[in-house]
């Protein structure tokens, strides 16, 4: 074999020969990433999808015309995309509150800056409106009472929740901050913290005045947000961002003038742009945002991801596709979040409307995974967890022919996994129940039997595996309490199920949230599934 000219000329001069090397591809851009999840919290929070997308996008002209430097724009940039990234926290709560947390979600968008006696007003008016007279004032009764409440916890919950699960997808501390103050106000009316004025970062008033721009801007133009921002200014907003708007009403339009506003997004990001932090970490962050979603799903999607990831192995998968199925497991359910908590919890049989609406999760999660290059290749794959081989699955009814070998472990594990966990209309399942409850499944020819085999052994092997010791100094019953608050329950509610005193329950909940850092049952919640502790 001949060698080449450039290694022949290297060895004559005594030097080594060191090929030079294609270069490595960068990683993706980490507002891709954020900008997908924009969508997903999007539909979570009864938006139209794309409608973060424009608040970041009139949050970045306002950073302009106020001078910000690049550094600040930037944080309002993802600040403003990620803002409702704590919106599962308490999902399962406010459909308890509220019947349908996204529907109301809709409804109170106009209100999220409201002063508080707009926001009372608004209450009394049209809250539960369609219902009839008893009940609605049964409902107002509640809101009144729970819902005051509610909006306090929910607030901290889900500033924690977003804190945590943006720093692991690579966000600055800048955005933290500023994701912990997204529900605080100009005049201190906010929660959690009741800061005011010049102690909310100014890109927080800034994102504050472009959500309202946003909302009112799609019900009534440019009139509705320009009188809007004129009552709020010095009450709940920041009167000098209510002026950069109101001095360039051209300019804060033309942002809705953009043919795409995914490009446009993309196209805004101040310089330098920031990387994504990888394709793992970013599907384990939308496992756990999904699995908030109510109470009985937590950790869900990882254990997906370990079954379905050790099956695929075991029936001789290569390294890239058993990674690839991984992912898709922690990924799959993205679609749930357009789907209200009652929906997912509710103890009897579901509507027609309602069963309509779990068939196209798998659809939502597949469109909003496939616009990113980060995980746009197992979008396909994880919309696939619903369907089986007889073609009687959804969201697209594919037959065994068209299943690869992924999608059917996926699928089986996925099975598995919702059957040894609690849901409102049954207890959970044993293991060995389970495991005969998937064999009826791969008999009937609804599951593939090889991938059914692998993921019940597999499953067998993981209960067998010693536990390492409780991470963060936590004791077993520390473990035990933050199992039970995962799955919903109150302390009082923990100290029943372990037949302990509520004090000492309490004792228990407190210490546990000092060990790991937390506060609020959300974030304790993210901190039992990052560590595996909830199965």
């Amino acid at each position: 074999m001949s060698v080449p000219s450039c290694e022949r000329r290297a060895r004559r001069a005594g030097r080594g020969y060191h090929p030079r090397m294609p270069e490595a591809a960068p990683a993706p851009r980490l507002a891709e990433v954020v900008a997908a999840l924009s969508m997903a919290t999007d539909m979570g929070t009864g938006k139209e999808v794309g409608r973060s997308l424009r608040i970041a996008l009139v949050a970045q002209h306002l950073g302009e015309r106020l001078g910000l430097s690049a550094e600040q724009r930037s944080t309002a940039f993802y600040a403003s995309m990620l803002a409702m990234l704590g919106c599962t926290a308490e999902s399962s709560t406010g459909a308890a509150i509220f019947g349908d947390e996204i529907s109301f979600g809709a409804q109170f968008a106009p209100l999220v800056n409201a002063p508080r006696r707009e926001m009372m007003g608004w209450i009394l008016r049209h809250y539960a409106e369609d219902e009839r007279f008893a009940r609605r004032l049964r409902r107002l009764a509640t809101m009144m009472t729970a819902g005051r409440v509610f909006f306090t916890t929910v607030s901290a919950g889900h500033c924690e929740v977003a804190r945590r699960l943006a720093d692991r997808i690579g966000a600055d501390a800048a955005v933290g901050d500023a994701l912990g103050a997204v529900f605080e106000r100009w005049d201190g009316t906010g929660t959690p913290r009741g800061l005011r004025r010049d102690q909310l970062p100014l890109e927080v008033r800034v994102g504050h005045v472009a959500w309202d721009v946003d909302t009112f801007a799609a019900a009534g133009g440019r009139e509705a947000w320009t009188t809007m921002l004129r009552r709020r200014a010095g009450a709940t907003l920041d009167p000098q961002v209510v002026e950069a708007a109101l001095a360039d009403p051209e300019g804060v339009d033309a942002c809705y003038a953009v043919p795409s506003a995914w490009d446009a997004v993309l196209a805004a990001e101040p310089q330098p742009w920031r990387r994504a932090t990888g394709a793992d970490t970013m599907a384990s962050v939308i496992a756990d945002f999904v699995d908030l979603k109510f109470d009985r799903l937590a950790g869900h999607s990882r254990a997906v991801a370990a079954l379905a990831s050790a099956a695929a192995q075991q029936l001789g998968a290569d390294a890239a596709r058993v990674d690839a199925v991984r992912r898709a497991g922690l990924v799959h359910d993205l679609g749930r979040v357009a789907v209200s908590s009652s929906v997912w919890d509710k103890p009897g049989p579901l509507s027609d409307a309602e069963w309509e609406s779990v068939r196209l999760h798998a659809y939502h999660g597949e469109r909003i995974l496939g616009r990113t290059s980060l995980l746009g290749a197992e979008a396909s794959l994880a919309a696939m967890h619903h369907e089986r081989c007889d073609g009687s699955g959804y969201h697209r009814g594919c037959p065994a022919a068209s299943l690869p070998l992924e999608a059917r472990v996926l699928a089986a594990a996925d099975a598995f996994a919702a059957m040894t966990e609690p849901r409102a209309h049954r207890e959970a399942l044993s293991p060995s129940d389970a495991a005969r409850a998937l064999a009826d499944e791969a008999r009937g020819g609804r599951l593939d039997a090889d991938a059914v085999d692998a993921v019940v052994q597999c499953a067998g092997e993981a209960a067998r595996v010693s536990r390492p010791a409780p991470p963060a100094g936590l004791s077993e019953r520390e473990v035990e309490v933050l199992r039970l608050l995962a799955r919903g329950m109150a302390t009082k509610q923990v100290a029943g199920a372990l037949g302990i005193s509520a004090k000492t329950a309490d004792h228990h909940v407190q210490s546990a949230y000092r060990k790991i850092g937390v506060a609020t049952r959300a974030g304790a919640t993210v901190f039992a599934m990052e560590n595996g502790l909830l199965r």
